[in-house]
């Protein structure tokens, strides 16, 4: 992949208008520790994310919401009653991929080794995307969209 531009927009507004613009040339990035393994010769313009606000783990009655921008290491961490994605976490990889990865980028760009979209369909997750619209879909919804690599 070849990046022509990189952006590191300050708000979800500022990240969506600038995604929309771009069309199929925008390319968001969260931890880019993916982008080694595309095979795509398409130029890109990068819209980093990682600054607009969409990171955090914080309870929601029977569950959970983790900010996109979650780090790997931030669910790794994360040790409270209910709470099962650390195991996951504590498997992936390498510490240093795990500061780097974010949940959202391991489940939007699925590879066969992807850690985190099985344990989402085994608890029944929802997804909340947010974009023109915002919509919440159940995990094995969201999963049947992504692009296998």
């Amino acid at each position: 992949m070849i990046l022509d531009a990189y952006h590191t927009p300050a708000t979800r507004e500022e990240a969506f208008t600038l995604l929309r613009e771009l069309g199929e040339r925008g390319l968001p990035v969260a931890g880019a520790t993916s982008h080694v393994f595309l095979k795509e010769q398409e130029t890109k313009t990068a819209v980093d994310l990682s600054r607009i606000g969409i990171s955090g783990i914080c309870p929601d009655g029977d569950g959970w919401i983790i900010g996109a921008m979650s780090s790997i290491d931030d669910i790794d961490r994360m040790h409270e009653p209910g709470w099962v994605l650390d195991r996951v976490a504590d498997r992936f990889v390498t510490r240093q991929i795990r500061n780097m990865s974010t949940l959202g980028g391991n489940i939007c760009r699925v590879f066969p080794w992807a850690d985190f979209p099985v344990a989402l369909l085994v608890l029944d997750a929802e997804m909340r995307i947010e974009g023109t619209e915002t919509r919440t879909m159940p995990a094995a919804d969201f999963f049947k969209g992504q692009p296998a690599r």
